[in-house]
């Protein structure tokens, strides 16, 4: 595809297919490797997708002067270290949510994108969401008068992460989705479900003015 984005895609496990899918959909797109480190996914990759290169090392995507842009999809601890890598390398870089485990790491990652002056992009799905987009556009014309109190409720909590908690795994969701939809300052307050591990449920509210979470 002629002036596309070459994109590669690192992390074939629960969420990288899905990217790889939607990248070969996208117009102006062409993924054109992935990188995992188990050979069954890769392979099951390759059957879906046989124009994509298939590899075990993630730096061969770094050393690929024709790959554009990295889509990293991996667990969270190693967000930081991958971002950090695909910029120094020249890379764009989309990071599914959450962008990092810890405010630093997040800031870091920042910080590469702007030293080597390039894109990087979060997978806040609902940026894009139909839904969403209708309700900013109800809300931007005063169609429904001033906000002042937003319920967010999840019906479908996913996949289980269990390198970091639900509330820091979902809650990016519900957090994002409410400041697209609208400029309302009163914090969001969520609960979370009891998980393996946990004896009680967490609470925990997130301030939008001081963009900090607190727990009790």
């Amino acid at each position: 595809m002629p002036n596309a984005v070459r994109v590669g895609v690192i992390g074939a496990g629960y969420w990288g297919p899905n990217l790889v899918r939607n990248l070969n959909e996208a117009p102006g797109a062409d993924p054109v490797a992935v990188a995992d480190l188990s050979e069954e996914r890769l392979e099951a990759m390759h059957k879906r997708f046989p124009a994509l290169r298939t590899t075990t090392s993630h730096h061969e995507l770094f050393d690929d002067n024709k790959i554009d842009a990295v889509c990293i999809a991996t667990p969270v601890g190693t967000h930081r270290k991958l971002a950090e890598e695909a910029f120094a390398a020249g890379k764009h870089v989309f990071v599914e949510k959450p962008l990092a485990g810890t405010v630093a790491d997040a800031e870091a990652i920042v910080r590469a994108a702007e030293r080597a002056g390039k894109t990087l992009m979060v997978g806040h799905t609902f940026v894009y969401n139909p839904a969403v987009v209708v309700v900013k556009e109800i809300l931007a014309s005063d169609g429904v008068g001033k906000i002042q109190y937003i319920d967010s409720q999840r019906v479908n909590l996913g996949l289980h992460q269990f390198d970091i908690n639900v509330l820091w795994d979902l809650g990016p969701h519900d957090v994002f989705g409410t400041s697209v939809r609208t400029t309302c300052r009163s914090p969001c307050i969520g609960w979370t479900r009891s998980r393996p591990g946990f004896k009680r449920p967490e609470r925990a509210t997130y301030s939008r003015t001081s963009r900090t979470w607190s727990s009790s």
